[in-house]
C-alpha cells in the first residue's frame, strides 16, 4: 500500500454536487427506482451491460446494498446521479478496479433514456473524474468501452479524457461471445490542472 494513499486514512465523502447534478452513494432502498431506471433504459443498455442481475427488484436492491458496502470497504465507489433537488434518478456513475498502489480507477456510467441528449452524464462523469483526482488523489482514470458503443466514447471525449488507443480482441461480448475491440480513454493530474484553469463544474 501506498503510505501516501492509504484510503483507510481518507475522509471519503458519500455524495458531492455538481452544477446540476448531486452524485450520492447508493443506500438501502435505492432498489426500487434503480429498478425503474433499468427498465426504462432496457434498449439502450441491453448491447452494452449485462443486466441480468438487475431484471427484479430484489435484484437491484441487493445491488444497491452491495454497491454501499464496497463504497464503505473502498473497494470501489458507485454513486447514483439525481437531479440536485430531485428524487429521479438519472443514471449511475462509478469507479472500480481500485489499485491503491498508483492510484488508478476505471470508470463506468450509464444514463437514463429520457435523460440522454442533454449533457447530464458527461457532467457526471467530470465531477467523478474530479472527485478522483481531488478526494481519491488519483493519478490515473480510465474509461474502457466497446468500439462500437459511440456513445459512451462520446461522453469520454467531451470530459476532457485522451484517447489512448484500440485494444484489438480484448475481450468477448459478455452475451454472443464475440471478439470485441476496446477503446480506452484516460485522464491524469496534468489533465485536472488544465481543466480547473479553465473554470468547471460547480
Amino acid at each position: 500500500m501506498n503510505p501516501f494513499t492509504d484510503p483507510s486514512k481518507m475522509v471519503i465523502p458519500l455524495s458531492f454536487s455538481t452544477q446540476r447534478l448531486l452524485l450520492r452513494c447508493p443506500q438501502p432502498g435505492d432498489g426500487v427506482e434503480f429498478y425503474a431506471a433499468v427498465q426504462e433504459s432496457r434498449a439502450e443498455l441491453h448491447p452494452w451491460f449485462d443486466i441480468s442481475d438487475e431484471e427484479s427488484l430484489i435484484g437491484c436492491e441487493t445491488r444497491m446494498r452491495d454497491a454501499q458496502n464496497n463504497f464503505l470497504s473502498h473497494e470501489a465507489f458507485e454513486f447514483l446521479v439525481f437531479m440536485l433537488g430531485s428524487e429521479k434518478l438519472v443514471g449511475r456513475v462509478g469507479l472500480s478496479a481500485a489499485n491503491w498502489d498508483t492510484p488508478s480507477f476505471e470508470m463506468g456510467y450509464w444514463i437514463r433514456t429520457p435523460y440522454s441528449g442533454k449533457g447530464l452524464m458527461t457532467e457526471a462523469v467530470m465531477g467523478l473524474t474530479r472527485f478522483a483526482m481531488q478526494v481519491l488523489r488519483a493519478n490515473r482514470v480510465a474509461i474502457f468501452c466497446n468500439e462500437q458503443n459511440v456513445k459512451s466514447s462520446a461522453v469520454a471525449r467531451r470530459a476532457g479524457y485522451r484517447f489512448e488507443g484500440t485494444l484489438h480482441n480484448d475481450r468477448r461480448h459478455f452475451r454472443t461471445h464475440e471478439r470485441v475491440n476496446a477503446c480506452i480513454f484516460a485522464y491524469t493530474p496534468e489533465m485536472e490542472t488544465e481543466n480547473l484553469r479553465g473554470g468547471g463544474l460547480a
